[in-house]
């Protein structure tokens, strides 16, 4: 989440759903994934103490028979269980969700788009294109309401589309996005809702350019900070908490790679500041770009930081954590990072990254602040093979920053360097407010259990010989049989070692996804090697 933290949810949630118990030596740094047989990629992700809420665009899952795709709201623990799962949708659309956030109720708000398939396809939109907020409840995951926004500047393009929910402190929660102006001319539009889903007021900013905003949320002094990283600039307004009047605005220049740029959202700080993790032109790729503002909009520090591959690097989601800043997106095209930030140096300390075959990129990342040790968690989609149901899956990811697992590494091919970035007084235009319908919106919804085709984890500090607990491989010891079940048919190493480690026995499958082996151990404890995994055993 990017915005206000509350402890409501924590509070009303206790009574009725148990929290998973942690002791105070043990930190889940895990994985697992969520999906179908067809695409399922998570955009959108908020954690309130042992709380995660997140968002799925879906096409595996429908809540009625449909030519469109719909998205899933999902209710987890920290260690990526799931309390609820519900699917949410309307016939013949596609509803493409961005982000949700708890409100200060301790219930969530989704918010995306609604639009028509472009050709029939799920990834694909026409207009028109209506933008959605919809509230469940937080104990059930039933809609408590769902309001469409409609454009109303009476052109052909009728097009909406939300990037961003944050809840503010009156309990109500502020929304930014997209409208269209007319033709190719979009333009930045922020909403205010009360708890109830009334819309208290609209803003409509931007020029006759295209424009849109990722991010919104409420700072010390009551007002907003609006932030719009579009492919030549970076925007930023900080707005009157009232009616959206702009109190001043700013813009900082930077080139992107490419003809495309990928969203990304920034995050409030503690010290009144904010941090964006966003995309600059690394010369012959994409690399990542870093800032740390102060409460004005000036840039306290800021860096680029790419890989050695030549691959793209793209910053996507910033949070604060008690001693880091922490980033996500994706390096080397494929690869999801967590990015370790020191908040008084602002220099990339550690980068960690999931070790995989497959495709994978962060979208969201948040901090779980209640556990003994702070743990970045981040969340985002994959197409291993071996971890996913179908195409792609959603992927939540956990990790304790300080051993490595058979999917979090150090990544050693990284390069950073300072960047000096300095604002412009900017001068969009306030096109007032209106230009929009708000109405009640009828969505279907149904409850599901997506597949978990990877749950697995370690609890941190760790036995050395436990360090690795792999998700591609399960193994058991039954009466001194061993059972190997390989998530993927793959060569399998296996040494075992006595406790006074000598080698008792190795061997070597080829190309195996089951083995049961019969060991005739003598009775004792004996150590396991299988591929990465260690593991130990007590023969009785």
């Amino acid at each position: 989440m990017r915005g206000l933290r509350s402890i409501a949810l924590s509070i009303s949630l206790g009574l009725l759903i148990p929290s998973l118990a942690h002791s105070q030596s043990t930190v889940w740094a895990g994985l697992t994934t969520y999906g179908g047989t067809g695409f399922d990629w998570t955009f959108g992700m908020d954690i309130q103490r042992d709380f995660i809420v997140q968002t799925i665009f879906s096409t595996s899952y429908q809540a009625v028979p449909s030519t469109g795709v719909d998205f899933i709201v999902m209710l987890n623990n920290p260690a990526g269980g799931s309390y609820w799962e519900t699917v949410i949708g309307k016939a013949d659309t596609n509803e493409w969700t961005y982000d949700v956030a708890f409100l200060e109720d301790g219930n969530a708000v989704a918010v995306g788009v609604s639009c028509v398939p472009n050709s029939g396809s799920p990834t694909n939109c026409s207009v028109p294109g209506r933008g959605f907020v919809i509230k469940l409840d937080r104990y059930t995951g039933n809609i408590i309401f769902a309001k469409e926004i409609i454009d109303d500047w009476e052109y052909y393009d009728d097009w909406v589309r939300l990037f961003n929910v944050e809840p503010t402190s009156d309990g109500g929660f502020v929304v930014v996005g997209e409208i269209s102006y007319i033709g190719s001319d979009y333009d930045v539009l922020l909403m205010k809702f009360d708890s109830d889903g009334n819309l208290q007021w609209n803003r409509i900013l931007g020029t006759a350019e295209t424009e849109w905003a990722t991010s919104i949320f409420q700072i010390a002094d009551g007002n907003l900070i609006v932030i719009a990283p579009l492919s030549s600039e970076i925007w930023m307004g900080k707005l009157n908490i009232t009616d959206g009047s702009i109190i001043w605005q700013k813009t900082y220049s930077r080139d992107t790679y490419g003809p495309s740029k990928y969203f990304s959202w920034a995050y409030p700080t503690s010290d009144g500041g904010f941090i964006l993790a966003d995309e600059i032109d690394g010369g012959t790729s994409r690399d990542i770009l870093f800032i740390k503002f102060d409460s004005y909009g000036n840039v306290l520090g800021s860096f680029t930081l790419g890989t050695t591959s030549g691959l793209g690097d793209v910053g996507v989601d910033a949070v604060e954590g008690t001693d880091y800043y922490y980033f996500t997106g994706f390096i080397r095209d494929y690869d999801v990072p967590i990015v370790y930030v020191d908040k008084t140096t602002l220099q990339p300390t550690l980068v960690r990254y999931i070790l995989s075959a497959g495709d994978e990129q962060g979208r969201a990342i948040d901090v779980n602040t209640t556990l003994t040790t702070e743990v970045p968690y981040v969340a985002g989609y994959t197409d291993n093979a071996a971890w996913t149901a179908g195409y792609y899956d959603g992927l939540l990811a956990a990790d304790s920053g300080t051993v490595d697992t058979c999917y979090w590494r150090t990544a050693v091919d990284t390069a950073w360097s300072y960047l000096s970035i300095y604002p412009s007084i900017a001068s969009w235009n306030d096109y007032g407010t209106g230009g929009i319908i708000i109405q009640d919106g009828t969505y279907s919804q149904g409850f599901i259990n997506t597949s978990n085709s990877i749950t697995c984890g370690l609890l941190t500090p760790l036995d050395t010989d436990e360090r690795y607990e792999d998700c591609r491989l399960g193994v058991e010891v039954r009466n001194n049989m061993l059972i190997i079940r390989a998530k993927a048919s793959q060569d399998i190493n296996l040494k075992i070692y006595n406790s006074s480690g000598r080698l008792i026995m190795s061997r070597v499958y080829r190309d195996q996804l089951l083995i049961r082996e019969s060991l005739n151990l003598k009775p004792g404890t004996y150590i396991f090697h299988i591929n990465d995994l260690r593991k130990k055993f007590v023969i009785h």
